[in-house]
């Protein structure tokens, strides 16, 4: 269970940085490939267009690979009901072998 908390802990983290670099990124750092763009020739409004569609993209990707990790389906206990049952039978055998207790007809 822990391994799942500390997956949870990464998609989070994963979510979290997408986000807040989507800020700086669309307010600071895209400012300036759009002030490159237009001192190359292009026109502000189509260098404004090309800048924050990359950065839309990229944002929304980081966002995606966060929540498919926070599926709930990836989170599911990996040992089943019946697994901790025969568990449980294989524990009490030995229990019992260990201290010479003969098994029980109803332990199969």
């Amino acid at each position: 269970m822990a391994e799942k908390i500390g997956e949870i802990g990464m998609a989070l983290g994963l979510v979290v940085g997408g986000a807040v670099l989507l800020i700086p990124a669309l307010v600071i750092l895209l400012q300036a490939a759009v002030a490159g763009l237009a001192a190359a020739g292009l026109a502000v409004g189509w260098a404004s267009l090309i800048v924050g569609g990359v950065g839309l993209v990229i944002g929304l990707a980081l966002l995606a690979i966060g929540i498919s990790r926070l599926k709930a389906g990836r989170f599911v206990a990996s040992k089943t009901l019946e697994q901790l049952q025969r568990d449980a039978v294989v524990t009490t055998r030995q229990m019992r072998n260990d201290h010479g207790i003969p098994e029980r007809a109803d332990c199969a």
